[in-house]
């Protein structure tokens, strides 16, 4: 439920109070200084625990970034790109069973000209029975570039656009289901707005293993 200052004054806002979440953060440096933020939320606190210490396993190779300037002809197609694409009907975010991962830049280092692209990937596993879905948050973009490579196993990916500030009601604008090898997600945002928030959801129909990539602009 929302609330509010009171019934007529709408500038602040909150969510629901939520229990149930277990969350760590943490903070990723990259080898040229860069530096990101990570958040890791669980409706079980072994989902979190497990995706961390994977992570933590994998000696760094787990969760990698690049930082380059964006390609002349990714900036014309950035620049002519500016009407909003069409979207769906909006409705409530359903609720999550498993892992919700946020990734998002702190500072950058790397000595390149703006605008520029920061790549996330991320190499997390699924384990039906314990979190068999996974939430991907892309915050403040006004696109979402996604590419899902499946290296075990199967899974059903689906992109979301939130159509609200606090993120509570969203639109399906892109789903591919059986996905056993890779499939690529390219969508413009739909909101009058600069910048849209974005929710990339990966559930596992059997025991899965698959790499994410994730595009982040940064001005």
């Amino acid at each position: 439920m929302e609330t509010s200052l009171n019934e007529s004054d709408e500038r602040l806002t909150f969510n629901s109070i939520k229990s149930g979440r277990h969350t760590a953060t943490g903070i990723l440096r990259d080898e040229d200084g860069n530096t990101f933020n990570i958040e890791v939320k669980g409706t079980n606190y072994d989902y979190v625990r497990k995706f961390i210490d994977y992570q933590l396993e994998k000696q760094g190779q787990g969760i990698l970034t690049s930082v380059k300037p964006l390609s002349s002809r990714e900036e014309r197609k950035s620049k002519r790109n500016k009407k909003p694409s069409k979207k769906g009907l909006a409705r409530k975010q359903t609720s999550w069973h498993g892992l919700s991962i946020t990734i998002q830049v702190k500072e950058l280092r790397a000595k390149t000209r703006k605008p520029q692209k920061v790549r996330v990937i991320i190499d997390p596993d699924i384990k039906p029975g314990e979190s068999n879905q996974m939430d991907f948050k892309i915050l403040a973009q006004e696109d979402a570039n996604v590419k899902c490579e499946v290296t075990t196993g199967k899974v059903t990916c689906e992109l979301f656009e939130f159509t609200d500030d606090l993120r509570q009601t969203s639109v399906s604008r892109q789903k591919a289901t059986g996905v056993t090898t890779s499939t690529q997600f390219g969508v413009k945002k739909s909101i009058p707005k600069a910048l849209a928030d974005w929710n990339f959801r990966v559930i596992g129909e059997m025991n899965s293993n698959f790499v994410l990539s994730l595009d982040l602009k940064e001005t």
